[in-house]
């Protein structure tokens, strides 16, 4: 889009002069360069997407949006088979970064945010490592809470990320340090969502969406898996998940498949985590995610897993 206004503008000079943003120049010139970055202008993105604004829909700017998102899927699969450490990271941080911030062409942002989804965890699945490294910006991007406008599906991936390859097992410097940061961040995330709950169960204007449903969850399996690598924490956990489930027990707004769902995954993990071999439920790792169209693959319970099924009879039986 700012290729045609600068063609149609006739030079960079008529194309800054005729904006009424102060920093114009700057922005062409970062979005007009043949080099790219993290960082810098990151919080002037949208800015510059609202001068670009008027050619969105120019066909050239729905062309390139169409095909954008086969070029990216290019370039992760080379970046992941020979990158080097440095580089990777980098990705990881260039998706963490973009994620929010794309160009406001919708298919083009939930083609391209499907991929970010997609190449996320496929970058930790070779290099879980970076859970240490990235440690500030995992933590920063679930404390941002990014979770709406498309932006879930890469939010729970990210969780889902946290929970499996948070451990001594992925580097050994993610210590009990580390980890009991992590649970921090996902415990206060957790909080907030059924404090959010509750609030609108009192003005009677809730349903808890299935979306909710499923972030809790994955929220929840990620913070027993940490849990069962730090025993300094397990209690912490227990008393979370109880609350959890407390809450849902309790409440007569939600919808009751979803709340189904949410009170399973709850009263399993805690039969889990209180049983003396519960680490060895979540010694098989679930797996990992390549096609970010199939709902709830990753997320759904598998092997040892799936005892979380059980969890229909026990609810059954509560309503006879």
């Amino acid at each position: 889009a700012s290729l045609i206004q600068l063609k149609e503008s006739g030079s960079f000079e008529k194309l800054v002069t005729g904006s009424s943003v102060d920093i114009a120049p700057q922005l062409y010139h970062h979005i007009l360069t043949t080099k790219g970055g993290l960082g810098g202008t990151i919080d002037k993105l949208k800015l510059l997407h609202d001068m670009s604004a008027p050619k969105m829909t120019h066909p050239l700017v729905l062309a390139a949006a169409e095909v954008a998102p086969l070029f990216a899927r290019v370039i992760f699969d080379i970046l992941l088979r020979h990158a080097s450490s440095s580089l990777t990271q980098g990705l990881v941080e260039m998706l963490i970064e973009r994620v929010i911030v794309l160009y406001k062409i919708d298919t083009f942002e939930r083609e391209l945010r499907a991929l970010m989804a997609e190449y996320v965890l496929k970058v930790f699945q070779r290099h879980p490592c970076l859970v240490v490294d990235e440690k500030e910006n995992l933590k920063q991007f679930i404390q941002l809470k990014n979770t709406s406008g498309g932006k879930e599906e890469f939010f729970m991936h990210i969780v889902w990320i946290i929970g499996e390859h948070v451990s001594p097992n992925s580097d050994k410097r993610c210590g009990t340090v580390i980890m009991m940061e992590y649970r921090d961040v996902l415990e206060e995330f957790i909080f907030e969502l059924l404090s959010d709950l509750q609030m609108r169960e009192r003005e009677g204007s809730t349903i808890e969406s299935a979306q909710q449903a499923r972030l809790l969850n994955v929220l929840m399996t990620s913070l027993a898996k940490i849990s069962v690598r730090c025993p300094e924490i397990r209690a912490r956990v227990v008393l979370i998940l109880t609350k959890i489930a407390e809450t849902h027990l309790s409440t007569s707004t939600v919808d009751s498949r979803v709340r189904r769902s949410v009170l399973v995954r709850a009263l399993l993990l805690l039969n889990v985590l209180k049983t003396p071999s519960g680490a060895a439920i979540f010694s098989e790792p679930l797996p990992v995610i390549t096609d970010s169209s199939v709902a709830l693959s990753h997320l759904a319970p598998t092997g040892p897993l799936s005892l979380l099924t059980v969890g229909e009879t026990f609810l059954d039986g509560s309503k006879t």
